[in-house]
């Protein structure tokens, strides 16, 4: 008896530290459940609505409305299986090379969660049964039990399992049959059913719903049997009815615009075009993604006929393609709307991939419209393989070749030829690191054969970046002739219309001019550049002098004194030429390198006239390193008072940026610059010696809580030997 009093005491203490153990599901329940009704207000939340679903599942898995929560969530799955039209596309349109595999991975989340849901079915029934036949319970008890359990038994079952998770996993296995050609057996099992449903005049209640009976039209129109077509087009007529009147005394139904739209793509896949057009479709010459669809629609009747043989292949491929190429046109403009160095865009990179897939390796090029072989290349070159596998560079290599075919067409769009060779270029470059001068070929191309076009200034400047000799060192070195020669092509056109004032450019021009390899028309396009970008109303010797010195200027190869005559010289240069900022920067960097090189220039003079312009706005590092020269270039000329007002100014409007790094690491070095002056000015003044002491140690003190570190060096050194410590 004692050892089963000892056992139930223990068994009791070991229940209730469990319990406490175990977090309140209850109050996390309800805490979800109304965070799902909030993210269900929300349009365009489904992310979030699924995650909390996923969430309550696991919180409460015996709940009796855990298999609707997990059915709502396979209806969120073949939502996602939808998106951007991909399930229309698979089951009436044409499908792009990574839709199928979108709707195949979302349909088969969503069959898996039916599949849950089937077996929480069951048991939720089981349980609820359970509770409605436990003996032992009186009447009143039995009643209280039922008024809970039938409703739940009645949702479960009637609505549950006998109308959403056949509806729904009826969905989840259509999509997923018609995503993955590896079920062909089951979609030919489905096709099969369908049909002797359609041709009886019977439909399941799984097939009641709009999304159901497309589905299984999508199925049947697989087949290319004209029966098959028959039974669809039967089956869609289930559909009709809902979007006109219905029976007399009953209310006009409707339909979801996505299944409207459906709907007219399902009619045009019959050959019902003319009860397509008739058909209300939301978005209807409107919504660029509802015509794309409708568009695909017939572009796949199209190539039905052409693979029956009911006309020429390359017609057939061309009106098929045309139907989305004039989407694109519509929507994204002609064909100039590829003269960009960003390529396609994200609606014209879509129609490329579906038109890729019309047309076939080995088709007709010459008699195909020049902007649907460069959809295939780019297609192409979007195949991502590693490069060790053989069908990329079978892939690669008729990527070329079309490109190249595209751009020699002199029928084709100026702005279709510039991004094939634009493309060309990239691909060069992709299919082989090593192909530079093939890239560099293709953007001189663009440069001399398409000059008018924005890709020709966009290679130019490609051109100079990547493939221009290295203006670092003190001889500029090209490689080749032909390197030189890609480069006069690209100044020629910087320099045609609104030169940019670039010292890389001028430098490349002088570079050129002195280029003995290049002569006759070349040599005199590099001295044209280089009038043009270096010094368009000045000699060409001035010119080279000039874009010399500024070249020394930048990289800082040539002595101060030099460098300093260099500064003046492009100053004003700039000046000229209208880049004043440009020109007040270079005479402020003249300004700091007299001052910090003590050279016998006065720096006074370009100081003060600096004073007031844009380098004095309040705020900017520009000021902060203008004031402090001032300060500076006052204390060496003896003006200590008017110094430290100069550099108290500074320390004032600095303080904030201390310990700055990075864009502000100026206004960093101004502050404690301005400081250590004033702390030497300070230290070599007259007065009473222990109070000026004094004074000197609490400025220490208090830049040392800013940063103990005093800005690090020269100025903590500087700081405290001006303030008589030797910390550290």
């Amino acid at each position: 008896m004692r050892r089963r009093l000892v056992c139930a005491l223990c068994i009791a203490l070991g229940a209730a530290a469990s319990a406490r153990e175990q977090p309140d599901h209850a109050a996390s329940a309800a805490d979800l459940r109304g965070q799902l009704a909030a993210a269900r207000a929300e349009p365009g939340n489904a992310d979030a609505t699924d995650d909390l679903l996923r969430r309550l599942i696991e919180t409460s898995p015996e709940d009796p409305e855990a298999p609707t929560w997990m059915l709502d969530r396979a209806e969120l799955a073949l939502q996602r299986a939808a998106r951007d039209g991909a399930a229309s596309s698979l089951m009436f349109g044409i499908p792009g090379r990574e839709q199928p595999i979108w709707v195949s991975m979302h349909a088969a989340a969503a069959a898996e969660l039916c599949a849950q849901a089937r077996a929480a079915i069951d048991a939720a029934v089981a349980r609820l049964e359970g509770e409605l036949l436990e003996p032992g319970t009186d009447a009143e008890q039995a009643r209280v039990t039922a008024a809970r359990v039938e409703p739940l038994l009645a949702m479960l079952i009637e609505t549950e399992q006998a109308v959403r998770l056949p509806e729904i996993e009826f969905a989840a296995v259509a999509l997923r049959a018609l995503g993955e050609p590896q079920h062909e057996p089951r979609e030919r099992a489905l096709r099969e059913s369908l049909a002797r449903l359609a041709g009886g005049g019977t439909m399941r209640d799984a097939l009641a719903s709009p999304r159901a009976a497309l589905l299984g039209a999508a199925l049947l129109l697989r087949s290319d049997d004209g029966a098959a077509r028959d039974a669809a087009s039967r089956l869609l007529e289930r559909l009709l009815g809902p979007l006109g009147a219905g029976k007399p005394g009953e209310p006009q139904r409707t339909i979801a615009p996505s299944d409207a739209v459906r709907l007219c793509m399902a009619l045009i896949a019959c050959g019902r075009e003319s009860d397509a057009e008739r058909m209300p479709c939301p978005g209807r010459g409107e919504d660029w993604l509802v015509d794309l669809l409708l568009a695909e629609a017939r572009a796949r009747v199209q190539m039905r006929s052409v693979q029956r043989g009911g006309e020429n292949a390359t017609d057939g491929i061309v009106r098929a393609a045309g139907h989305l190429m004039r989407i694109a046109e519509r929507y994204d403009g002609g064909a100039a709307a590829l003269d960009t160095a960003a390529g396609p865009s994200a609606l014209r990179q879509l129609v490329y991939e579906k038109v890729a897939t019309l047309v076939p390796p080995g088709s007709a090029w010459a008699l195909i419209d020049p902007e649907i072989a460069l959809a295939r290349a780019w297609m192409l070159r979007s195949v991502n393989l590693p490069r060790d596998v053989r069908p990329e560079r079978a892939a690669s290599a008729e990527c070329l070749a079309l490109l190249e075919a595209v751009a020699a067409r002199s029928d084709a769009h100026d702005a279709v030829r510039a991004q094939a060779r634009w493309l060309l270029a990239a691909e060069h470059v992709r299919s082989s690191g090593h192909r530079e001068t093939a890239a560099c070929d293709a953007l001189v191309r663009i440069v001399v054969e398409l000059p008018r076009t924005r890709l020709a200034r966009a290679a130019a400047e490609k051109i100079v970046r990547e493939h221009a000799p290295d203006l670092s060192g003190e001889v500029v070195v090209f490689e080749s002739h032909r390197q030189a020669a890609a480069v006069a092509s690209a100044l020629r056109l910087l320099a045609a219309d609104d030169p940019p004032q670039d010292a890389t450019l001028a430098g490349l021009a002088v570079a050129l001019v002195g280029h003995g390899g290049v002569c006759g028309d070349t040599w005199s396009e590099a001295v044209a550049a280089c009038q043009r970008i270096a010094a368009a109303d000045q000699h060409e010797r001035i010119a080279r002098l000039l874009t010399s010195r500024i070249d020394a200027m930048l990289h800082a190869t040539q002595p101060v004194q030099e460098r300093v005559d260099a500064l003046a010289a492009a100053a004003k240069w700039l000046e000229a030429r209208g880049q004043a900022w440009r020109s007040l920067e270079l005479r402020l960097q003249r300004a700091e390198l007299i001052i910090e090189r003590g050279t016998s220039h006065d720096a006074r003079a370009e100081i003060d006239a600096l004073v007031g312009s844009a380098m004095d706005r309040a705020g900017t590092i520009e000021r902060a390193r203008l004031r402090t020269l001032r300060g500076i270039a006052l204390r060496r000329a003896g003006d200590d008072a008017a110094a430290m007002a100069e550099f108290r100014a500074v320390a004032a409007e600095c303080e904030r940026d201390a310990r700055s790094t990075g864009d502000r690491a100026a206004a960093r070095e101004a502050f404690w610059s301005a400081w250590a002056e004033m702390l030497e000015i300070a230290a070599a003044s007259s007065g009473d010696a222990p109070e000026r002491a004094e004074q000197a140690r609490r400025h220490r003190q208090r830049l040392e809580l800013l940063d103990p570190s005093l800005g690090g060096e020269p100025w903590a050194g500087r700081i405290r030997a001006a303030t008589g410590s030797q910390g550290k």
